[in-house]
């Protein structure tokens, strides 16, 4: 049995620290919100994202960078406002997970 999970994508999403950033910085972290797992955990395999999203591996591998570095502006300041923590090769743990 597969368990079919759902994220929420709040309006904070537009107005916080991540303006400015490009288009596939939101659309990434969108598809982290709806992809992540308990006990917080998403895969992120830049062959499949990259096919997902119509762009290239350097492009998610950009994208993810941006995810995983210190945000001091971020209104949530575990980890250094970092979005995604990588544990694997392909896995990230999401800090936020149960906000």
């Amino acid at each position: 049995m597969s368990i079919s999970l759902y994220g929420k994508i709040h309006e904070s999403l537009f107005t916080g620290s991540m303006v400015g950033n490009p288009p596939l910085v939101f659309a990434l972290w969108s598809y982290v919100i709806a992809y992540t797992k308990p006990p917080g955990e998403v895969e992120l395999n830049p062959r499949i994202l990259a096919t997902i999203f119509g762009v290239t591996e350097a492009d998610i591998d950009g994208a993810i960078e941006v995810l995983c570095s210190p945000d001091p502006k971020s209104r949530t300041k575990d980890h250094e406002g970092k979005r995604l923590l990588k544990t694997g090769e392909v896995l990230y743990a999401v800090p936020t997970h149960t906000k």
